[in-house]
């Protein structure tokens, strides 16, 4: 007699559930197309230069008729640092420190809503993940401290419950 479920074993491949976002990005002028595929392009070599804040994985594919980017970005499993109790102290000073004050190129759409923690479980109202990941990869490109600054102040710190004492911190 043949043993079904050892059978069913050696016989069913192994898999891996690949989660990725595809999409692709419409551009209409040839200069702005241009340099979309720059930013891209300096994003892939800057990508393990932001110290704690990861970027994910991803590929794109300029297509020249009709001017189109396709992306295949890594998802990633988390919480957005817009829910309550996900913003912490510690987690401002790595943005601080990671996004307003790099040089160079950078991100320059600053919110709660581009940043996930890749938390699997949640403890009460805090995400323990260890790793920041910055999800708008098209928000990448040349912008100044100054303009870092004040959306950082405006859409991040603002939702902080103790934005005066940490502003006092980086004397702003």
């Amino acid at each position: 007699m043949v043993n079904i479920k050892a059978l069913n074993r050696e016989l069913l491949p192994n898999y891996v559930v690949d989660r990725e976002i595809r999409y692709y990005r419409q551009y209409y002028k040839t200069k702005e197309f241009e340099k979309a595929i720059s930013q891209f392009e300096q994003l892939l070599q800057d990508k393990d230069t932001f110290n704690r804040i990861k970027i994910p994985n991803f590929k794109f594919q300029p297509v020249l008729k009709p001017m189109q980017i396709h992306f295949e970005v890594e998802y990633i499993d988390g919480y957005l640092l817009s829910e309550p109790g996900i913003l912490t102290e510690e987690r401002l000073d790595i943005i601080y420190e990671d996004l307003i004050c790099k040089k160079n190129s950078c991100f320059f759409d600053i919110n709660p809503y581009n940043i996930i923690i890749d938390d699997k479980e949640k403890v009460g109202q805090h995400a323990c993940g260890n790793h920041m990941y910055w999800i708008d990869l098209e928000g990448y490109g040349t912008g100044n401290f100054e303009d870092r600054l004040k959306a950082f102040e405006e859409k991040i710190l603002s939702k902080y419950h103790k934005k005066d004492e940490y502003r006092s911190k980086l004397c702003l």
